[in-house]
């Protein structure tokens, strides 16, 4: 678990923009919490390849991600923005996110 839980700072950093939050997110905090799991590994498993086939090889994790999910990237970006506009909902998204890699880690050992 400790690998994946510096990735979290940054994203958090990332996702402290403002816009106008609405009531519901298109997409809800379980899967989200899911996709955003999927997205650390993904970007966890690139982290050593150079730049160019980094970016590219990302690129095409997130549309599989998104893929597997039954989402559209517009739905991810709309729920995330909206997530990011409440301290307190990035908080309990995180909360998932860490539950859900510890549960995936225990399903490897």
């Amino acid at each position: 678990m400790m690998r994946f839980a510096w990735w979290a700072p940054g994203l958090v950093i990332t996702l402290c923009c403002c816009s106008a939050k609405t009531a519901d997110t298109p997409i809800d905090i379980k899967k989200m919490a899911q996709i955003v799991a999927d997205i650390h590994v993904a970007e966890a498993a690139l982290q050593n390849y150079n730049t160019t086939l980094r970016d590219s090889l990302l690129q095409v994790y997130y549309e599989q991600i998104f893929y597997i999910h039954k989402i559209s990237q517009e739905d991810f970006i709309k729920t995330m923005d909206q997530i990011k506009q409440d301290p307190a909902d990035i908080e309990a998204l995180y909360k998932r996110v860490l539950e859900e890699i510890d549960t995936r880690e225990a399903a490897l050992r």
